[in-house]
């Protein structure tokens, strides 16, 4: 169940992003986006997933 509102998610943030002129990577259980649209992009994010879910997530951020 929560693979599938996690997939749907992801999908659902990555076509916002793409709306907002962002572009964005899937890989694996992250989506890779610009550091200079990180700020938006976490934005969209949480507004996807608390929406969807219900609450806001606590969200892990790491550098290359």
């Amino acid at each position: 169940f929560f693979l599938i509102i996690g997939l749907i998610g992801k999908m659902k943030t990555m076509l916002k992003l793409f709306e907002q002129g962002i572009g964005c990577l899937s890989v694996h259980d992250c989506v890779m986006v610009p550091q200079s649209r990180e700020t938006e992009a976490t934005k969209i994010f949480s507004d996807v997933f608390e929406k969807d879910i219900g609450i806001k997530p606590r969200l892990h951020k790491s550098y290359p």
